[in-house]
């Protein structure tokens, strides 16, 4: 009799450990809506391109299976892209109209 108790309690015990650590693992692991919603804020909010090309990195290398949000992460990484090659070319025609303003050329942005 007393071995069944025994074996009951140890039982118990094992699916208990087990129970706390996937509740532990759920709980810490963040979610691809989560790590998506931080990728948008931190480029919004706070203007750090590359740092929100990480975590959509992060986000598409790790959740794999979600192929929905996957889809969404490489969409900001193309428009962040985008938003970058465009701050370049700005700066670039913004260097080209300071260079050539005092040989007497007259520019715009919207054509020469």
């Amino acid at each position: 009799m007393k071995h069944g108790r025994f074996f009951y309690w140890v039982l118990l015990m094992f699916f208990g450990v087990v129970l706390l650590v996937s509740f532990q693992h759920a709980l810490s692991q963040e979610s691809a809506e989560e790590l998506y919603e931080a990728a948008v804020f931190k480029k919004e909010s706070d203007g750090d391109l590359n740092g929100a090309i990480q975590i959509l990195l992060r986000l598409i290398k790790e959740f794999p299976e979600n192929r929905k949000m996957a889809a969404k992460a490489q969409l900001q990484i193309g428009i962040i892209r985008v938003l970058q090659l465009n701050g370049a070319i700005e700066f670039q025609f913004d260097f080209f109209i300071q260079a050539k303003r005092p040989y007497g050329f007259q520019f715009n942005r919207d054509g020469l």
